[in-house]
């Protein structure tokens, strides 16, 4: 990804955020997420380094977040710019359909009242989880969601292709022994 390629869309994020909004970062194959706490600065769960070098355009560790082992991550503070790089941002407060957000004030003193603390789980406690648990009081991620909803969809098509297989193979049996 090239940082010009999306510094004008993102310059009107930048310009349209509000403290509480939550911001999402196109990653490519995931999306990383963090939290407007105003001025231009956002609470997110991150390691020491960005783990996508937007410049070279890939993913440089997938066993990391931002450039540290998942256990190591922590909630900080950065600027939108450090942290949007290469990267299609936009305020992403969709979940406000189906959870009720808190007031903009509570938002922000929830995730500054995180600041420092560590850890990561991919399934129970990633950056959407922390972002959504800042804004609504619950942490949820949709990209979990749909992974893991995508992947009992493989399991059971797969599943099913199994028994059909398996089934055929039986008619074949019996109808060899027939002969």
């Amino acid at each position: 990804m090239d940082v010009e390629k999306y510094a004008s869309h993102n310059l009107t994020v930048y310009e349209s955020m509000a403290p509480g909004d939550c911001i999402e970062f196109d990653r490519g194959v995931y999306s990383h997420w963090a939290l407007c706490v105003g001025n231009g600065q956002l609470v997110h769960l991150a390691g020491a380094e960005e783990d996508i070098d937007v410049k070279a355009g890939g993913v440089q560790n997938v066993g990391a977040l931002s450039g540290k082992m998942m256990d190591k991550a922590v909630v900080r503070v950065d600027d939108f710019w450090d942290v949007v790089s290469g990267s299609k941002a936009r305020i992403n407060n969709a979940k406000d359909k189906k959870l009720t957000p808190k007031s903009r004030r509570q938002i922000v003193q929830d995730a500054l009242s995180k600041i420092g603390e560590e850890g990561y789980n991919l399934i129970w406690g990633n950056c959407e989880h922390f972002v959504s648990w800042c804004r609504y009081g619950e942490s949820k991620s949709d990209q979990v969601e749909t992974a893991l909803t995508w992947a009992a969809v493989g399991t059971a098509v797969l599943g099913a292709i199994g028994l059909g297989v398996a089934v055929m193979s039986g008619d074949k049996k019996k109808e060899k022994q027939k002969d």
